[in-house]
C-alpha cells in the first residue's frame, strides 16, 4: 500500500508538472505572438520581417540568412502539404466562420489570410518545441544535480518566465523556440554521452539554426581532460564535418535566394551604441550571468562551466551580425544561464546544489 500510494503521488505530481509546463508555454506563446491576456493584438506584425515572411520561409522563397534556418518552416510545409486540398479548404472556411475574431485580427497580426493554415500549423509546432524545451530543461537539471525534488520542477517555469525578456524587442522567428529545445537536448545528451542520439539531434539543430555549432565548442571544453584524446579528436572531427556538410548543403540548396549568408550590422550598431548608450536589458543579462558565475563557480557542474564558452562568440555576433538591443540573439545561453542563475539564487552553505556526479 505505501508503494501504491507513492506511485499515485508521483503520478499526480507528474500530471501537475505537465499541466504547469503546458500552461506556461501557452502564456509565453501568447506573449510571443504579440497578444494580450484577452487575446487582443497588442503588438502588430511581430512575425513579419521584410523578405522573410512566414509564407516565404515555409515555401523556401525568403532571403538568406533566414531561409537557411529551415527545419521548422520545412516541417510546417510538410504538414500543410500532407493535408488534402479539399480538406484544407474546408478547415480554412470553418476556422474563419467559427472564430470571426481571428479573421478580424488578421490585418493587425499582418497574417495573409490565404496562408492561415500555415500560420496556425507554425504556431502549433513552435508551442510543441517550447513544451519540449521545458521538459528537456527539467531532465537536464536532474541529470546534472541528481535532484528529483521541487527544484527540478520549478526551474523550467523560471526559464519560461524569463523568455519574454528576450523577445521584447525585434521580430519573432519560427525557429526561436526550436533553438531552445535543441540546445537543451544537445547539452543533455552530451552529458549522458548518448552519442547515437546526440548526432541526429545535432544535425537537426543545425538545420534549425547554424548557431548550434557552438555545442562543438562546449564539447571540446567539457571533455578535453576527461576523454581519451583520440576519442575526443574523433568527435571534434565528426561534429565539424556535420557542421560543414549541413551548412554547405543549405547554402547550395538556397543558392538562388537573395542576399548573403550573413548580414552585417556592426556599423549600425556602433552608431546605435554611441547614440543610445548602454542597452539596459543587455547589461542586466550579462550582469546576472556574471554574478551567478562568481557565486557558483567552485560548485557548478563541469558541463555548465563548459557552456560558458558560447558567450564570447554570441557577444561578437550580437555586435557584428545582430541588431543592438535585440537580445533574442542570446537564446542559446538561456538553458545554461537559467541553471547558473537559479542555483546561485538558491545557494545555501558550502555544499549545496553540488553536481550529482562528475563523469570521467
Amino acid at each position: 500500500m505505501p508503494a501504491l500510494k507513492e506511485r499515485l503521488t508521483d503520478s499526480a505530481r507528474a500530471m501537475l508538472v505537465a499541466l504547469a509546463y503546458v500552461a506556461a508555454s501557452v502564456g509565453v506563446g501568447i506573449e510571443w505572438l504579440g497578444l494580450d491576456l484577452h487575446l487582443r493584438v497588442r503588438d502588430r506584425g511581430v512575425m513579419v520581417v521584410h523578405e522573410a515572411t512566414v509564407p516565404a520561409l515555409v515555401y523556401g522563397t525568403a532571403a538568406k540568412p533566414f531561409v537557411l534556418r529551415t527545419l521548422v518552416p520545412s516541417t510546417v510545409r510538410l504538414i500543410r502539404e500532407a493535408i488534402p486540398e479539399p480538406t484544407a479548404r474546408r478547415w480554412w472556411l470553418k476556422i474563419l466562420r467559427r472564430w470571426p475574431g481571428l479573421s478580424e485580427a488578421l490585418p493587425e497580426l499582418e497574417w495573409e489570410q490565404e496562408f492561415l493554415l500555415e500560420y496556425l500549423i507554425a504556431v502549433a509546432v513552435m508551442q510543441a518545441c517550447l513544451v519540449g524545451f521545458l521538459f528537456g530543461l527539467r531532465a537536464l537539471y536532474r541529470e546534472l544535480y541528481g535532484r528529483a525534488d521541487w527544484r527540478a520542477d520549478v526551474v523550467p517555469l523560471v526559464a519560461a518566465a524569463t523568455l519574454p525578456f528576450f523577445f521584447r524587442v525585434g521580430a519573432h522567428f519560427l525557429y526561436d523556440f526550436a533553438t531552445l529545445l535543441f540546445v537543451t537536448l544537445g547539452l543533455l545528451l552530451m552529458e549522458r554521452r548518448r552519442w547515437v542520439l546526440f548526432y541526429p539531434v545535432f544535425a537537426l539543430g543545425l538545420l534549425n539554426k547554424e548557431t548550434l555549432a557552438l555545442l562543438t565548442l562546449v564539447f571540446a571544453v567539457r571533455y578535453f581532460r576527461s576523454m581519451p584524446r583520440a576519442t575526443w579528436a574523433a568527435h571534434l572531427v565528426a561534429q565539424t564535418a556535420i557542421v560543414a556538410a549541413v551548412r554547405g548543403g543549405l547554402l547550395f540548396l538556397f543558392r538562388f535566394n537573395p542576399r548573403g549568408a550573413f548580414r552585417w550590422f556592426w556599423d549600425r550598431n556602433l552608431v546605435a551604441m554611441r547614440e543610445q548608450g548602454v542597452d539596459v536589458p543587455t547589461a542586466v543579462l550579462f550582469g546576472v550571468l556574471l554574478l551567478a558565475v562568481i557565486l557558483r563557480w567552485r560548485r557548478e557542474a563541469p558541463l555548465m562551466k563548459a557552456a560558458l564558452v558560447m558567450v564570447p562568440p554570441l557577444a561578437v555576433a550580437y555586435l557584428v551580425v545582430g541588431i543592438y538591443g535585440e537580445i533574442r540573439l542570446f537564446y542559446e545561453i538561456v538553458p545554461p544561464g537559467v541553471l547558473w542563475a537559479f542555483n546561485a539564487a538558491l545557494q545555501r552553505g558550502r555544499d549545496s546544489l553540488a553536481p550529482a556526479r562528475v563523469r570521467g
